[in-house]
C-alpha cells in the first residue's frame, strides 16, 4: 500500500462523521494533499531511520515495569500478567511458564517464578545423594558432613593414601586440577583423622570470627579511625601555620616561597587514608598510612615477577567460597565442605495450591506434580527465513493436547488507543483449528475445506503453520510482533473440570531483518 493510500484511509476514518452531513467536508485541495503527503513522508523517513539501539530503548520504556529482561532479546517470549498479582508481570520462555487451577472459581491462571512462593522440601548431598533433615542441615550450616570440595576448581576431593609418607600419608587430592592438601599442611595418618583435622581447622577459623572477635576488631578499627581524625586535625593546623608563615616571608622578602600543601590537598590525603584503612589494611601498614608525616612503605621482601604474582592471586569466586578466610594467595586456600543442594516445591500465593512438587528421593529427577504451561498451551515457533519486508511472519502452532483445539489470533496492544510505533508488528485477526488427528504425528496432511489458503500454509496431525500479515508494515530493521491468542479446548477434561475450556495468553516475537 502506498503512502497516499494509507493517508487517504486514515483521513477517511477521521472525516466519516463530517462526510455523512456534508459530502464536501471530506475533500481536500491539491495544496492540502501536498502538505499531508509531505508530513507522511517525513514521518516515514524518521521511522525508517530508527536504529536497532533506538528501538531497544523504546522497548525498554514500553516494558519498564516488566520482569525478565527479555523485551528486546531475539526470540519468542510469552507474557505472564496475572490480574490477581499485578506487580508480577514478566516475559519469559514457555518452558518457565506454569498454570494454577482454582476449581472453586472455575479459572486457570498463568504463573511464573515471580508469581509463586517457594518452599524447601529436602536437603541432600550432591556427591552421595544423602538426605538431610532440615534441623540437621541447619546444624551443619547447609554443608556435607564427609565430602570436601577443591578450593581451586570447586570439584569433589578424593582421599589418597601414600604409605611412604607415614603419619601424614593420607591427604585430599583433586583429580581435575591436581591440587592436594599437602601443599597447605593438611594430612593425617588415616581418613578419619584427616576429616577430624579439617573440621577442627574449620571450627578454629569460625572461632576467630566469633562475636567477641568481631567486637574487638571493630573496636580496633574505631580506635584507628579516631587516631586518623586527630592526626588529620593536627596536620591541618600545621599546614595553616606554614601557609601563614610562607605568606609573611614572601611578602617581606619579595621572593617566591616553596608551595606548601593546601587545605584541599590535606583533606584529600586524609580521605585517601580512610579509604585505605577501611579497605582492609591493618598493623604497621595502617599505622604508616595514618601518621601525620607521609612515609614510604617498605619494599616487599619476596621478589616475584608480575606473572607469578598474578598466577598466585586467588580469584573473587575462590574468596567468596571462603568468606571467613579471604586468602589472597592460592597457596593459602583451604578445602571446604560441599554445599548441600535442595529440592523445592512451588505454590500459588492466591489459591494456595501446589504448582510444582518434586520427588523427595534425590536419585529421582521426576516430579510428583508439575503444572507446566507447555502441557496445555499451544507452542509458537517462528519459521526461518523471515520475510525481508517485515510485513509477513510464518508461525507454527503445536497442539500438546490429544484433542482438537481452536485458536483465535488477535493483535496484542499494551496501551489500547495509542498510535502504533513504527517498529511494531500487529497481525490481522485469524481463527483456525489445530490437531485433527486423522494422520500419524508429524505427517503433512491436506488443508481443510474451511481453511484460507492465503493464511494457512500447511497442517500436520498436531500442528499448523499460519502466515501472519501485519496491518501496517513496520518501518525499522528491528521489529517486535505482539500477538494475543485465545485457545479453546478440553484442557482438564480428564480431571473433571470441563468448565475450564478457554485460556488466553500473549507472546512477543523479536526479530531483525
Amino acid at each position: 500500500m502506498c503512502i497516499r493510500d494509507r493517508y487517504q484511509r486514515r483521513v477517511r476514518g477521521e472525516h466519516t462523521s463530517l462526510m455523512a452531513t456534508d459530502p464536501e467536508a471530506g475533500r481536500f485541495a491539491p495544496d492540502q494533499w501536498g502538505e499531508a503527503l509531505s508530513s507522511e513522508v517525513k514521518h516515514s523517513s524518521t521511522a525508517a531511520h530508527m536504529s536497532p539501539d533506538q528501538v531497544r530503548e523504546a522497548l525498554t520504556r514500553d516494558f519498564e515495569q516488566w520482569q525478565g529482561g527479555l523485551h528486546s532479546s531475539p526470540g519468542v517470549w510469552y507474557a505472564c500478567q496475572p490480574a490477581d498479582i499485578p506487580s508480577s508481570v514478566s516475559l519469559l520462555s514457555v518452558y518457565d511458564l506454569y498454570f494454577s487451577k482454582d476449581p472453586s472459581k472455575g479459572t486457570a491462571d498463568l504463573r511464573s517464578a515471580w508469581c509463586m512462593q517457594e518452599q524447601i522440601d529436602t536437603h541432600f548431598c550432591p556427591n552421595d545423594l544423602t538426605n538431610f533433615p532440615g534441623h540437621e542441615a541447619m546444624k551443619n550450616k547447609n554443608r556435607s558432613t564427609k565430602h570436601f570440595e577443591c578450593p581451586v576448581c570447586f570439584s569433589h576431593l578424593s582421599t589418597l593414601t601414600d604409605p611412604a609418607e607415614g603419619e601424614s600419608g593420607t591427604y585430599f587430592s583433586c583429580a581435575w586440577c591436581h591440587w592436594n592438601s599437602q601443599s597447605v599442611g593438611l594430612a593425617a595418618a588415616d581418613m578419619d583423622s584427616l576429616f577430624r583435622l579439617a573440621r577442627n581447622q574449620e571450627k578454629e577459623l569460625l572461632g576467630c570470627h566469633s562475636e567477641v572477635a568481631l567486637e574487638e576488631e571493630m573496636a580496633h578499627l574505631i580506635g584507628q579511625l579516631n587516631k586518623s581524625w586527630a592526626s588529620a586535625a593536627d596536620q591541618k593546623q600545621l599546614l595553616q601555620r606554614q601557609a601563614r608563615g610562607a605568606a609573611y616571608m614572601s611578602s617581606s622578602l619579595h621572593g617566591e616561597a616553596p608551595g606548601p600543601k593546601s587545605l584541599d590537598e590535606a583533606e584529600t590525603d586524609w580521605e585517601m587514608r580512610q579509604r585505605r584503612l577501611l579497605g582492609g589494611l591493618e598493623g604497621e601498614d595502617a599505622q604508616s598510612l595514618l601518621s601525620p608525616s607521609p612515609t614510604k612503605l617498605s619494599a616487599p621482601t619476596r621478589q616475584t615477577s608480575p606473572a607469578d604474582a598474578v598466577a598466585d592471586t586467588s580469584t573473587l569466586d575462590q574468596r567468596l567460597r571462603q568468606p571467613q578466610r579471604q586468602a589472597r594467595q592460592m597457596r593459602r586456600l583451604m578445602p571446604r565442605r560441599m554445599d548441600l543442594m535442595t529440592k523445592r516445591s512451588k505454590r500459588c500465593p492466591v489459591s494456595h495450591s501446589l504448582v510444582v512438587k518434586p520427588e523427595l528421593n534425590p536419585s529421582k529427577a521426576s516430579f510428583a506434580k508439575k503444572c507446566d504451561a507447555l502441557s496445555i498451551l499451544p507452542r509458537a515457533t517462528v519459521l526461518q527465513p523471515i520475510d525481508k519486508s517485515g510485513s509477513q511472519l510464518f508461525v507454527r502452532f503445536s497442539n500438546p493436547l490429544s484433542s482438537q483445539m481452536t485458536i483465535h489470533i488477535q493483535p496484542w496492544e499494551l496501551a489500547p488507543g495509542d498510535p502504533a510505533p513504527p517498529y511494531l508488528f500487529l497481525p490481522e485477526p485469524l481463527t483456525t483449528t489445530i490437531g485433527e488427528g486423522f494422520l500419524e504425528p508429524g505427517v503433512v496432511q491436506p488443508l481443510l475445506p474451511t481453511d484460507d489458503k492465503e493464511c494457512i500454509i500447511s497442517r500436520t496431525s498436531d500442528s499448523v503453520i499460519v502466515k501472519l500479515t501485519c496491518c501496517t508494515p513496520p518501518q525499522t530493521s528491528f521489529i517486535q510482533a505482539r500477538i494475543a491468542v485465545t485457545a479453546e479446548g478440553e484442557f482438564f477434561a480428564d480431571e473433571g473440570l470441563e468448565q475450564l475450556n478457554k485460556m488466553e495468553f500473549q507472546f512477543i516475537v523479536n526479530f531483525e531483518i
